[in-house]
């Protein structure tokens, strides 16, 4: 007589087994493709809803990984961001990539993206700072 019971585990299990990869590479697919990244442009750059600048954070890697910042002069620079939220006193700016208030009238946090010039306003670097209260 046949075993029908350890046939029907059988199959149950390999179900099962392929269900779980399945979902697994399925969560994985959804959780990939949620990436927050943007192409940076200008206009996007640009924009001010209120106090923050909601695209900014989201076009930062593809604006430090795909466009040649280091070199730019001061004036191209200025031409591609616009005009920073800041000047260093050692001779740089800075642009406001996003800001947290919680409950607070005055920022818990905030995040920048900071640029340094030599002394014939060329970029000599640049990178990203983050402040908590």
């Amino acid at each position: 007589m046949l075993k029908v019971r350890p046939l029907l585990d059988q199959v149950l299990f390999f179900i099962n087994t392929k269900m779980k990869y399945t979902l697994l590479c399925f969560l994985l697919l959804v959780i990939g493709s949620c990436s927050s990244s943007i192409e940076f442009d200008k206009a996007g750059w640009a924009v001010k809803d209120d106090m923050v600048y909601p695209n900014r954070k989201n076009m930062l890697a593809d604006l430090m990984g795909n466009h040649q910042l280091k070199g730019l002069s001061y004036n191209k620079l200025i031409a591609l961001l616009g005009e920073p939220q800041g000047q260093v006193p050692a001779g740089g700016i800075w642009y406001t990539i996003e800001e947290n208030y919680g409950l607070d009238i005055d920022p818990v946090s905030s995040k920048i993206l900071l640029f340094e010039f030599n002394s014939t306003s060329t970029v000599v670097r640049f990178r990203t700072e983050e402040y908590k209260k």
